[in-house]
Order: C-alpha cells, then structure tokens, then sequence
C-alpha cells in the first residue's frame, strides 16, 4: 500500500470512492473541489492507494495554532480491517507538523481515537499531543 499527498489531478478519486449516500456524497463532493482548487496551505488530504486503486484517504486542516482537525477518514468497506485508517490519520498527522491534534467524531468511533492514542472526554471530542512535530516548538516548552 502506498500513501500520498492527493493532487489537483486526484479530484476525482474522491468522488469514486463514494458510497452511495446524498449526505457523504455532498462531503466528498466539497472535498474534492478543495483537491481540485489547489493546496490553501491549510488543508491536507491523502490517498491509501493499493495497485494504483485508492482505497480510502484522510481530510484534515491545521490551524495557524498548529493544531490539527482530521476532517474525514474513509476506507472503501472492502480495504477494512487492514489499518489502512490508522496509516491515512498517522501520515496526516505527521506531515501537518502539527503539535496536538483534536478530532470530532460519532459516538462510535469512541474507540476507534482512543486506540490511536486519542484522549476522549465526555464530548464527542478527542485530544493528541503529537511530541515528535513539537520538539524545539515555543508550545513544546509550556506543555
């Protein structure tokens, strides 16, 4: 499997991938117009890529603060199972250079953060502190 930053070229992965559901087609649809427009320098987005199929990708924006918010995570049903969603939020997370990482999510996906090392309050919300993009940072030192 192979992980790479989405060009303007890849917006229409984006749309393929899609499940059939008016709801996530319309995010998807919002995603890929980002992709297609170019990099803002704020928003992230890579692709999980098996045999040149893209299988899945992450969406996410850093903030000026240096915080990180995975927007969306998808893998197709059929790559579940394979971390493919644990490699897609770890490469986010470290190309962002970003220094913590804060996530909004269903109520099921509870779980799902916490393992990758999320704290999870009693909000659908879960925290990351990401030591390794921090080193030498001014937040580094008052954390």
């Amino acid at each position: 499997m192979k992980i790479r930053l989405l060009t303007q070229n890849d917006c229409s992965l984006i749309l393929k991938i899609a499940p059939d559901n008016e709801t996530t087609a319309s995010i998807l649809f919002t995603i890929a117009k980002t992709i297609k427009d170019g990099f803002d320098g704020i928003s992230y987005i890579y692709g999980a890529f098996i045999d040149d199929l893209m299988v899945g990708f992450v969406y996410g924006l850093i903030l000026p603060n240096k915080t990180l918010l995975p927007q969306y995570l998808y893998v197709d049903i059929n790559y579940r199972g394979q971390k493919i969603g644990k490699k897609l939020l770890k490469k986010l997370e470290k190309e962002s250079g970003a220094i913590c990482s804060m996530a909004y999510f269903e109520k099921g996906l509870r779980k799902y953060y916490s393992d990758q090392g999320y704290m999870i309050g009693d909000l659908l919300v879960a925290l990351k502190y990401l030591p390794e993009n921090a080193e030498g940072n001014f937040y580094h030192e008052k954390l």
